[in-house]
Protein backbone atom coordinates (compact mmCIF):
# COMPACT_ATOMS: atom_id res chain seq x y z
CA UNK A 1 0.00 0.00 0.00
CA UNK A 2 1.20 3.25 -0.88
CA UNK A 3 0.12 7.23 -0.68
CA UNK A 4 1.06 9.25 -3.72
CA UNK A 5 0.92 13.09 -2.71
CA UNK A 6 1.46 16.00 -5.84
CA UNK A 7 0.88 19.43 -4.24
CA UNK A 8 0.95 22.20 -7.84
CA UNK A 9 1.07 26.12 -7.68
CA UNK A 10 0.05 28.33 -10.18
CA UNK A 11 2.10 31.32 -10.20
CA UNK A 12 2.51 34.34 -12.78
CA UNK A 13 0.30 31.75 -15.54
CA UNK A 14 2.77 28.99 -14.73
CA UNK A 15 2.45 25.80 -12.73
CA UNK A 16 4.85 24.56 -10.40
CA UNK A 17 5.23 21.29 -8.60
CA UNK A 18 5.67 22.36 -4.53
CA UNK A 19 5.50 18.85 -2.96
CA UNK A 20 5.46 15.30 -4.37
CA UNK A 21 5.78 12.42 -2.25
CA UNK A 22 5.39 8.71 -2.69
CA UNK A 23 5.18 6.97 0.82
CA UNK A 24 4.68 3.59 2.35
CA UNK A 25 2.70 4.20 5.20
CA UNK A 26 2.14 0.26 6.42
CA UNK A 27 4.34 -2.65 5.81
CA UNK A 28 2.66 -5.34 7.48
CA UNK A 29 -0.32 -7.23 6.49
CA UNK A 30 -2.25 -6.63 9.49
CA UNK A 31 -1.62 -3.05 9.25
CA UNK A 32 -2.62 -2.62 5.69
CA UNK A 33 -5.74 -4.57 6.44
CA UNK A 34 -6.68 -2.73 9.55
CA UNK A 35 -6.45 0.46 7.66
CA UNK A 36 -8.43 -0.45 4.64
CA UNK A 37 -11.81 0.83 6.49
CA UNK A 38 -14.31 -0.40 3.73
CA UNK A 39 -16.07 -3.63 4.40
CA UNK A 40 -13.72 -6.74 2.73
CA UNK A 41 -13.92 -10.38 2.82
CA UNK A 42 -10.65 -12.86 4.20
CA UNK A 43 -10.23 -14.40 1.35
CA UNK A 44 -10.05 -10.75 -0.35
CA UNK A 45 -7.44 -9.15 1.68
CA UNK A 46 -5.16 -12.79 1.66
CA UNK A 47 -5.45 -12.49 -2.14
CA UNK A 48 -4.31 -8.65 -2.58
CA UNK A 49 -2.74 -7.32 0.08
CA UNK A 50 0.45 -9.30 -0.38
CA UNK A 51 4.39 -8.32 0.06
CA UNK A 52 6.22 -5.85 2.48
CA UNK A 53 7.90 -2.53 1.51
CA UNK A 54 12.10 -2.09 2.78
CA UNK A 55 11.73 1.41 3.28
CA UNK A 56 8.88 3.82 3.81
CA UNK A 57 9.45 6.67 0.99
CA UNK A 58 10.03 6.21 -2.43
CA UNK A 59 9.61 9.62 -3.50
CA UNK A 60 10.51 12.70 -1.04
CA UNK A 61 10.77 16.35 -1.14
CA UNK A 62 13.05 18.50 0.64
CA UNK A 63 11.79 21.73 0.64
CA UNK A 64 14.78 24.01 1.98
CA UNK A 65 17.08 22.70 -0.86
CA UNK A 66 14.24 22.39 -3.70
CA UNK A 67 14.89 19.36 -4.23
CA UNK A 68 12.70 16.35 -4.87
CA UNK A 69 14.63 12.84 -4.39
CA UNK A 70 14.03 9.66 -6.13
CA UNK A 71 14.27 6.31 -4.07
CA UNK A 72 15.86 2.60 -5.30
CA UNK A 73 13.00 0.23 -3.21
CA UNK A 74 16.18 -1.20 -1.10
CA UNK A 75 17.79 0.40 1.78
CA UNK A 76 20.98 2.41 0.90
CA UNK A 77 20.23 2.05 -2.75
CA UNK A 78 20.55 4.30 -5.50
CA UNK A 79 18.38 8.15 -4.83
CA UNK A 80 18.05 10.62 -7.97
CA UNK A 81 17.89 14.19 -6.40
CA UNK A 82 15.83 16.58 -9.18
CA UNK A 83 15.94 20.40 -8.61
CA UNK A 84 12.20 21.75 -8.33
CA UNK A 85 12.60 24.85 -10.24
CA UNK A 86 14.04 22.94 -13.49
CA UNK A 87 10.73 20.12 -13.28
CA UNK A 88 8.19 20.50 -15.61
CA UNK A 89 6.95 17.28 -15.10
CA UNK A 90 6.60 14.90 -12.23
CA UNK A 91 8.91 12.98 -11.09
CA UNK A 92 7.06 10.05 -11.14
CA UNK A 93 6.92 10.18 -14.86
CA UNK A 94 10.41 9.86 -15.13
CA UNK A 95 10.51 6.36 -12.63
CA UNK A 96 12.57 3.55 -14.21
CA UNK A 97 12.45 0.07 -13.51
CA UNK A 98 15.38 0.91 -11.18
CA UNK A 99 12.82 2.07 -9.10
CA UNK A 100 10.39 -0.98 -8.97
CA UNK A 101 7.78 0.63 -6.74
CA UNK A 102 8.02 4.15 -8.02
CA UNK A 103 8.21 2.46 -11.39
CA UNK A 104 5.05 0.21 -10.79
CA UNK A 105 2.44 3.05 -9.68
CA UNK A 106 3.83 5.09 -12.66
CA UNK A 107 2.52 1.96 -14.88
CA UNK A 108 -0.62 1.41 -12.53
CA UNK A 109 -1.74 5.62 -13.31
CA UNK A 110 -1.13 4.83 -16.80
CA UNK A 111 -3.74 2.31 -17.53
CA UNK A 112 -6.45 4.53 -15.33
CA UNK A 113 -9.04 5.18 -18.16
CA UNK A 114 -11.37 8.74 -18.04
CA UNK A 115 -14.84 7.50 -20.49
CA UNK A 116 -15.41 10.05 -22.36
CA UNK A 117 -17.79 8.02 -24.85
CA UNK A 118 -18.63 9.62 -28.44
CA UNK A 119 -21.50 7.82 -30.33
CA UNK A 120 -19.77 8.64 -33.63
CA UNK A 121 -16.61 6.79 -32.70
CA UNK A 122 -18.93 3.42 -31.32
CA UNK A 123 -21.03 3.46 -34.35
CA UNK A 124 -18.52 3.12 -36.87
CA UNK A 125 -17.50 -0.40 -38.02
CA UNK A 126 -13.86 -0.96 -37.91
CA UNK A 127 -11.25 -2.51 -39.61
CA UNK A 128 -10.64 -6.14 -39.05
CA UNK A 129 -7.06 -6.36 -38.64
CA UNK A 130 -7.29 -4.12 -35.49
CA UNK A 131 -9.54 -7.40 -34.02
CA UNK A 132 -5.99 -8.95 -32.33
CA UNK A 133 -5.36 -6.58 -29.80
CA UNK A 134 -8.28 -4.66 -29.83
CA UNK A 135 -9.57 -2.97 -26.64
CA UNK A 136 -12.10 0.02 -26.11
CA UNK A 137 -11.01 2.99 -26.45
CA UNK A 138 -11.38 6.01 -23.92
CA UNK A 139 -14.18 7.38 -26.63
CA UNK A 140 -15.93 4.06 -27.11
CA UNK A 141 -13.64 3.36 -30.67
CA UNK A 142 -13.25 -0.16 -31.22
CA UNK A 143 -16.66 -1.40 -29.59
CA UNK A 144 -16.92 -3.38 -32.70
CA UNK A 145 -13.13 -4.84 -33.05
CA UNK A 146 -13.25 -5.35 -28.94
CA UNK A 147 -16.31 -7.34 -28.66
CA UNK A 148 -15.05 -9.37 -31.63
CA UNK A 149 -11.47 -10.35 -29.65
CA UNK A 150 -13.32 -11.05 -26.76
CA UNK A 151 -15.95 -13.49 -28.51
CA UNK A 152 -12.98 -15.48 -29.56
CA UNK A 153 -10.78 -15.60 -26.94
CA UNK A 154 -13.77 -17.19 -24.77
CA UNK A 155 -16.57 -19.35 -25.60
CA UNK A 156 -18.34 -17.20 -28.34
CA UNK A 157 -21.83 -18.15 -27.27
CA UNK A 158 -21.37 -17.54 -24.00
CA UNK A 159 -19.83 -13.99 -24.57
CA UNK A 160 -22.52 -12.62 -26.84
CA UNK A 161 -25.30 -13.77 -24.47
CA UNK A 162 -23.80 -12.11 -21.54
CA UNK A 163 -24.25 -9.05 -23.30
CA UNK A 164 -27.62 -10.12 -24.37
CA UNK A 165 -28.79 -10.71 -21.08
CA UNK A 166 -27.00 -7.30 -20.05
CA UNK A 167 -28.36 -5.18 -22.27
CA UNK A 168 -32.25 -6.67 -22.03
CA UNK A 169 -32.43 -4.84 -18.67
CA UNK A 170 -32.50 -1.71 -20.97
CA UNK A 171 -34.04 -2.78 -23.89
CA UNK A 172 -36.84 -5.15 -24.86
CA UNK A 173 -36.95 -8.28 -27.39
CA UNK A 174 -33.49 -8.35 -28.16
CA UNK A 175 -33.08 -11.78 -29.83
CA UNK A 176 -28.88 -11.74 -29.90
CA UNK A 177 -25.92 -9.58 -30.42
CA UNK A 178 -23.44 -10.20 -32.85
CA UNK A 179 -20.11 -8.61 -34.59
CA UNK A 180 -20.31 -9.68 -38.70
CA UNK A 181 -17.31 -9.48 -40.92
CA UNK A 182 -17.55 -7.49 -44.09
CA UNK A 183 -15.35 -9.50 -46.43
CA UNK A 184 -15.63 -6.92 -49.45
CA UNK A 185 -13.96 -4.21 -47.19
CA UNK A 186 -13.05 -6.08 -44.28
CA UNK A 187 -15.24 -4.20 -41.97
CA UNK A 188 -16.35 -5.83 -38.68
CA UNK A 189 -20.05 -4.24 -37.57
CA UNK A 190 -21.72 -4.73 -34.34
CA UNK A 191 -25.49 -5.86 -35.18
CA UNK A 192 -28.86 -6.31 -32.89
CA UNK A 193 -31.15 -8.52 -34.09
CA UNK A 194 -34.74 -8.22 -32.27
CA UNK A 195 -37.28 -11.47 -31.86
CA UNK A 196 -39.59 -10.08 -34.80
CA UNK A 197 -36.79 -10.18 -37.34
CA UNK A 198 -35.51 -6.71 -37.13
CA UNK A 199 -31.70 -6.44 -37.38
CA UNK A 200 -29.38 -3.06 -36.38
CA UNK A 201 -26.22 -1.99 -36.69
CA UNK A 202 -24.51 0.08 -34.20
CA UNK A 203 -24.94 3.16 -36.64
CA UNK A 204 -28.71 2.83 -36.00
CA UNK A 205 -29.01 2.75 -32.38
CA UNK A 206 -29.56 4.92 -29.72
CA UNK A 207 -26.67 7.00 -27.59
CA UNK A 208 -27.79 5.55 -24.88
CA UNK A 209 -27.79 1.62 -25.83
CA UNK A 210 -24.54 2.35 -27.13
CA UNK A 211 -22.96 3.50 -23.82
CA UNK A 212 -24.48 0.69 -22.07
CA UNK A 213 -23.27 -1.83 -24.73
CA UNK A 214 -19.82 0.02 -24.39
CA UNK A 215 -19.63 -1.05 -20.44
CA UNK A 216 -21.05 -4.21 -21.00
CA UNK A 217 -18.05 -4.65 -22.96
CA UNK A 218 -15.63 -3.44 -20.80
CA UNK A 219 -17.40 -5.89 -17.74
CA UNK A 220 -15.94 -8.98 -19.63
CA UNK A 221 -12.43 -7.36 -20.89
CA UNK A 222 -9.63 -8.12 -18.11
CA UNK A 223 -7.25 -5.94 -20.28
CA UNK A 224 -9.27 -2.40 -19.74
CA UNK A 225 -7.79 -0.42 -17.16
CA UNK A 226 -8.15 -0.84 -13.47
CA UNK A 227 -9.10 2.52 -12.95
CA UNK A 228 -12.64 3.42 -14.79
CA UNK A 229 -13.75 6.90 -14.48
CA UNK A 230 -17.17 7.91 -16.54
CA UNK A 231 -18.42 11.29 -15.79
CA UNK A 232 -22.66 11.07 -15.95
CA UNK A 233 -23.69 7.41 -16.49
CA UNK A 234 -27.30 8.67 -16.50
CA UNK A 235 -26.84 10.11 -20.01
CA UNK A 236 -29.09 9.14 -22.77
CA UNK A 237 -30.83 6.54 -20.04
CA UNK A 238 -34.23 6.74 -19.72
CA UNK A 239 -35.20 7.47 -15.97
CA UNK A 240 -36.78 4.24 -15.06
CA UNK A 241 -33.38 2.42 -16.26
CA UNK A 242 -31.10 4.27 -13.71
CA UNK A 243 -30.66 1.62 -11.34
CA UNK A 244 -30.04 -1.12 -14.47
CA UNK A 245 -26.78 1.51 -15.27
CA UNK A 246 -25.78 1.20 -11.71
CA UNK A 247 -25.58 -2.14 -11.60
CA UNK A 248 -23.91 -3.24 -14.83
CA UNK A 249 -21.29 0.11 -13.23
CA UNK A 250 -20.86 -2.27 -10.20
CA UNK A 251 -20.33 -5.35 -11.84
CA UNK A 252 -17.34 -3.69 -14.15
CA UNK A 253 -15.83 -2.71 -10.21
CA UNK A 254 -14.38 -5.87 -7.61
CA UNK A 255 -16.53 -7.10 -5.35
CA UNK A 256 -14.20 -6.54 -2.11
CA UNK A 257 -16.52 -8.79 0.16
CA UNK A 258 -16.29 -12.09 -2.15
CA UNK A 259 -14.85 -15.17 -1.19
CA UNK A 260 -14.58 -16.51 -4.32
CA UNK A 261 -11.58 -14.78 -5.93
CA UNK A 262 -10.41 -14.92 -9.35
CA UNK A 263 -8.03 -11.59 -9.97
CA UNK A 264 -7.42 -12.65 -13.42
CA UNK A 265 -10.80 -13.10 -14.84
CA UNK A 266 -13.76 -13.55 -12.45
CA UNK A 267 -13.45 -10.36 -9.99
CA UNK A 268 -11.01 -7.83 -11.92
CA UNK A 269 -8.88 -5.29 -9.33
CA UNK A 270 -10.73 -2.61 -10.82
CA UNK A 271 -12.03 0.65 -9.37
CA UNK A 272 -15.29 2.86 -11.27
CA UNK A 273 -15.32 6.40 -10.06
CA UNK A 274 -18.18 8.42 -11.36
CA UNK A 275 -19.37 12.12 -11.43
CA UNK A 276 -22.82 12.96 -11.76
CA UNK A 277 -25.63 15.85 -11.26
CA UNK A 278 -28.21 13.30 -10.95
CA UNK A 279 -30.27 12.63 -7.33
CA UNK A 280 -31.46 9.77 -8.56
CA UNK A 281 -27.89 7.57 -9.29
CA UNK A 282 -27.37 9.28 -5.71
CA UNK A 283 -30.24 7.97 -3.94
CA UNK A 284 -29.76 4.33 -5.33
CA UNK A 285 -25.68 3.69 -4.67
CA UNK A 286 -24.70 2.71 -1.72
CA UNK A 287 -24.11 5.16 1.32
CA UNK A 288 -20.38 5.07 1.72
CA UNK A 289 -20.03 5.17 -2.17
CA UNK A 290 -21.36 8.91 -2.30
CA UNK A 291 -18.53 12.00 -1.97
CA UNK A 292 -20.63 15.33 -3.05
CA UNK A 293 -18.19 17.83 -3.87
CA UNK A 294 -18.47 21.07 -2.57
CA UNK A 295 -16.76 24.22 -3.48
CA UNK A 296 -15.26 26.66 -0.34
CA UNK A 297 -12.90 29.69 -0.46
CA UNK A 298 -9.29 29.18 1.89
CA UNK A 299 -7.17 32.21 2.33
CA UNK A 300 -3.26 30.93 1.91
CA UNK A 301 -1.29 33.50 3.97
CA UNK A 302 2.07 32.81 2.36
CA UNK A 303 0.55 33.83 -1.37
CA UNK A 304 -1.70 36.36 0.71
CA UNK A 305 -4.05 35.77 -1.73
CA UNK A 306 -7.70 34.11 -1.78
CA UNK A 307 -8.23 31.05 -3.65
CA UNK A 308 -10.96 28.54 -4.57
CA UNK A 309 -10.55 24.43 -3.66
CA UNK A 310 -13.11 21.77 -4.42
CA UNK A 311 -13.93 19.26 -1.07
CA UNK A 312 -15.27 16.14 -0.89
CA UNK A 313 -17.59 15.06 1.50
CA UNK A 314 -19.20 11.79 2.74
CA UNK A 315 -21.62 10.87 4.52
CA UNK A 316 -22.09 10.43 8.23
CA UNK A 317 -21.69 6.96 9.76
CA UNK A 318 -20.19 5.62 7.03
CA UNK A 319 -16.31 3.93 6.99
CA UNK A 320 -15.27 7.00 5.63
CA UNK A 321 -15.73 9.25 8.22
CA UNK A 322 -13.38 6.98 10.29
CA UNK A 323 -10.68 6.87 7.95
CA UNK A 324 -8.85 10.17 8.01
CA UNK A 325 -4.80 8.44 7.60
CA UNK A 326 -2.30 10.30 10.38
CA UNK A 327 -0.44 11.61 7.53
CA UNK A 328 -3.28 14.11 5.95
CA UNK A 329 -3.01 17.58 6.87
CA UNK A 330 -6.74 18.38 6.91
CA UNK A 331 -10.14 16.65 8.32
CA UNK A 332 -12.97 15.49 6.39
CA UNK A 333 -16.21 16.85 7.51
CA UNK A 334 -19.16 14.42 7.12
CA UNK A 335 -21.96 16.21 4.48
CA UNK A 336 -24.45 18.44 6.37
CA UNK A 337 -28.22 16.33 6.47
CA UNK A 338 -29.92 19.31 5.15
CA UNK A 339 -27.60 19.70 2.25
CA UNK A 340 -28.82 16.45 1.10
CA UNK A 341 -32.34 15.97 1.22
CA UNK A 342 -32.80 19.37 -0.62
CA UNK A 343 -30.13 18.06 -3.44
CA UNK A 344 -31.98 14.33 -3.16
CA UNK A 345 -35.53 16.17 -3.54
CA UNK A 346 -34.27 18.37 -5.97
CA UNK A 347 -36.00 21.31 -4.04
CA UNK A 348 -34.52 24.47 -3.78
CA UNK A 349 -36.74 27.48 -2.27
CA UNK A 350 -35.09 30.32 -3.49
CA UNK A 351 -35.16 28.90 -7.35
CA UNK A 352 -38.79 27.38 -7.68
CA UNK A 353 -40.55 27.85 -10.77
CA UNK A 354 -43.08 31.00 -11.20
CA UNK A 355 -46.20 29.96 -12.83
CA UNK A 356 -49.94 30.34 -11.84
CA UNK A 357 -50.94 26.40 -13.44
CA UNK A 358 -50.39 23.63 -10.96
CA UNK A 359 -47.24 21.92 -11.03
CA UNK A 360 -46.76 18.08 -11.57
CA UNK A 361 -45.55 17.80 -8.60
CA UNK A 362 -48.89 19.79 -6.17
CA UNK A 363 -51.27 17.26 -8.13
CA UNK A 364 -53.12 15.08 -5.33
CA UNK A 365 -52.69 11.58 -6.97
CA UNK A 366 -48.79 12.61 -7.39
CA UNK A 367 -48.38 14.02 -3.54
CA UNK A 368 -50.25 10.35 -2.46
CA UNK A 369 -48.19 7.91 -4.48
CA UNK A 370 -44.32 9.76 -5.84
CA UNK A 371 -42.58 8.44 -2.74
CA UNK A 372 -38.86 9.78 -2.86
CA UNK A 373 -37.50 7.68 -0.01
Amino acid sequence: MVTYILVLKYVDEDVFIEKEELISQYSNFPDRKKNLFFEKSSQWANAVLKGGASTNKFISTDKEKQTINLYQDKRGGRQYTYPMKKLRRTVLSSATAEYPTAYVVKKEMMSWMILQLEVSDMRKSDDFETRHNATLSETGKYLAATAYRLALENDNDKFYQTLVNKLSALVDNIKSIEVEKDDKRSFLTLFLKFRDGMELPARYLSDGTLRFLALAVLVQDNKSGNLICLEEPENGIHPAKIITVINLLRDIAFDTKSKEIDLLNENLLRQVIINTHSPLVVREVPESNVLVAEIKEYFDEKYDTKYKAAIFRPLNNTWRTNCIPEFYDYKVRALNLGTLLAYLKGENEENEVKTKEKKVKERQDVKENLKLF
